[in-house]
């Protein structure tokens, strides 16, 4: 039991270490872009970002979480054939871009279309190489991760904060980007190639994988709408706004990522059915501490934006609202992340996160047209509570029944 908490908190520890990297990198971007590029220019880069993170739809994202699972569980062949199949189906990807390109072109928005160039010609190497770090999670070697993953954001924060201070166009910016992103992909991907012990495959993996993919479709629209939504329906200075608190608040929400990652090693190892309740207890009692944390982190947020951020002050009252959407988040995942890990929950798990992602790309577009930017705001605490709601309630009542079945079979003469 000792070492089984140490290992945790040393896992923990780590992932948390490659996420601050991570995060920190976004902060010093963030705060350049504020101090020394036109909200117009931030928010065409913002606006970029968002459709390479919905166009990773058709990479097969979902194969990231298949090699995970298969790196776990010990079947290291699996992450050659998953990087294969993302690779070619990335090609769908780059023909995509270059369709939006065209399309914006035409229509008025010149200022996007050598974004979306840059983006189909990185398009193949980034949607695919990034499961590097799926491979190493699922193997629990979190240093080498965290490693490659601060190499990964010094590259891309120096080559935005170079193109920002040269007085770049947000395209180009963007452009920079993916490019320092793609160097620091590659070392991942050799040092992945380098650890594997076997080349066993996993009979479950391309079906889990594809189901995950069909999912992860709904999941990188619905992740991205409320930014393409206030993009293309609002103002690019609007949406610099929205960009703003929305990335302010994603060290929260990538939270709920490190939790993830550390968690599900360890559920989807054992299958136990008695673990229902007990996990629901702990859910909640993060709920109780989220609860109690949410005012000082709201007080730091408003000195921070005011001070360091003096021009997006502005964008306060979203900050509010998103850090309420992101703590009910981290509760959600974690829902997540018992349902997606335990064998017996997967069906669930799958109506349960399509319902939440369809509901989101429905009704985050209505919002936004009739509330405008708040209208954004809305979509996701609305939806993120009624997930947490409707979540905790299956798994109390299944939980229930699973206790019950069990004194039933320990007592059949009642």
């Amino acid at each position: 039991m000792k070492g089984e908490l140490k290992s945790i908190f040393r896992g923990g520890a780590l992932l948390s270490m490659e996420s601050a990297l991570d995060i920190v990198a976004r902060f010093v971007t963030l705060y350049v872009f504020a101090k020394l590029a036109s909200k117009e220019v931030y928010g065409v880069y913002t606006y970029l970002q968002s459709w390479f993170g919905t166009l990773i739809f058709l990479s097969l994202p979902g194969l990231s979480n298949a090699i995970f699972r298969s790196a776990a569980r010990g079947f290291d062949g699996d992450l050659t054939r998953g990087i294969s199949l993302r690779l070619k189906f990335s090609i769908i990807a780059s023909l995509a871009f270059l369709g939006l390109s065209s399309y914006f072109k035409f229509s008025g928005k010149p200022e996007l279309v050598g974004g979306l160039i840059y983006a189909a010609i990185f398009a193949l190497p980034l949607y695919a190489l990034a499961d590097y770090r799926s491979f190493l999670h699922g193997k629990m070697r979190f240093g080498l991760a965290t490693l490659i993953g601060g190499v990964l954001a010094f590259l891309r924060t120096l080559l935005v904060v170079f193109g920002i201070f040269l007085g770049f166009g947000g395209a180009s910016i963007f452009g920079l980007n993916l490019f320092g992103q793609a160097l620091a992909l590659a070392l991942g991907l050799f040092v992945s190639f380098r650890l594997r012990t076997n080349k066993e495959h996993d009979k479950e993996f391309l079906s889990f994988g594809t189901v995950l993919s069909g999912i992860a479709i709904l999941g990188a629209i619905s992740y991205q709408v409320d930014r393409l939504s206030v993009g293309s329906l609002l103002s690019m200075n609007e949406l610099a706004n929205y960009g703003m608190a929305f990335l302010l608040t994603e060290p929260l929400r990538e939270f709920g990522v490190v939790l993830y990652r550390l968690f599900f090693p360890r559920l989807a190892a054992k299958q136990r059915a008695n673990w229902d309740l007990s996990y629901l207890r702990a859910v909640l009692l993060a709920i109780f501490a989220l609860i109690a944390a949410y005012y000082p982190i709201y007080l730091a947020y408003q000195f921070g934006v005011k001070w360091l951020f003096p021009r997006y002050a502005d964008a306060l009252p979203l900050v509010r609202w998103l850090i309420v959407a992101a703590l009910a988040n981290i509760v959600v995942m974690l829902l997540e992340t018992y349902f997606q890990a335990q064998d017996r929950w997967l069906k669930f798990y799958y109506g349960f996160t399509v319902s939440v992602k369809v509901a989101q790309m429905i009704f985050t577009p209505v919002a936004v047209y009739l509330f405008k930017v708040y209208g954004a705001v809305g979509s996701l605490v609305t939806l993120r509570f009624l997930a947490l709601a409707v979540g905790s309630t299956i798994l109390f009542i299944r939980g229930r029944r699973a206790v019950s079945l069990n004194l039933d079979n320990s007592n059949p003469s009642g």
